[in-house]
């Protein structure tokens, strides 16, 4: 949820996003380009459920997510399925937007666990699927869907200099504030 969360608020910071067990379309959504997506969803998810209708910060299903994804990212409704294994499918939206690119790994009976991953169950977050690794998919994904521009620069910490010096500056969860400047997480700088 937050990695979908930060691609709505900081749009063109990220060239594409990975996820597992977090797939969600954000209402609001601040994005304003298209963004490639591969995530990866048990269908036994206990913690975040595959169908939705879960906790109240997760209503909607995976499936509602991707296709709102899909429509925001311009992908005609036509999907590929592939098998991964036996319990692993990805279905890819094709005819997306430039620069668009969307896929789910659905893994039956798999729970809020990472693909490939050393721990075959989890008592609490259920079955892990040894048949793929989730990091390596994600690995070659991100190499398809590199920046083609320079990411937005950022200030270097030499730049990160407070206008007055301040005994202590406020810091909240996503901004430090010095007299008249603001840097946000990434110490981008704003007046």
């Amino acid at each position: 949820r937050m990695c979908m969360r930060l691609a709505s608020e900081l749009p063109g910071r990220f060239a594409a996003m990975g996820v597992v067990s977090g797939l969600r379309f954000p209402k609001p959504n601040q994005a304003n380009a298209p963004l490639p997506i591969i995530a990866f969803h048990g269908t036994a998810d206990p913690v975040n459920a595959f169908e939705g209708h879960g906790r109240d910060y997760w209503n909607q299903s995976v499936q509602g997510a991707l296709e709102d994804w899909a429509n925001f990212d311009g992908c005609v409704s036509t999907t590929t399925d592939t098998y991964i294994s036996a319990k692993a499918s990805m279905t890819s939206y094709g005819m997306c937007s430039p620069g668009a690119a969307l896929k789910l790994v659905q893994i039956g009976r798999a729970g809020h666990t990472w693909p490939g991953s050393p721990t075959m169950r989890s008592k609490v977050l259920g079955w892990v699927c040894p048949d793929f690794s989730a990091t390596d998919m994600m690995a070659d994904f991100f190499k398809q869907h590199s920046f083609s521009r320079a990411p937005p620069k950022l200030h270097t910490s030499a730049e990160l200099v407070p206008v007055a010096t301040t005994p202590e500056p406020t810091t909240t969860a996503t901004s430090t504030t010095f007299e008249g400047y603001y840097y946000d997480s990434y110490g981008q700088k704003f007046e």
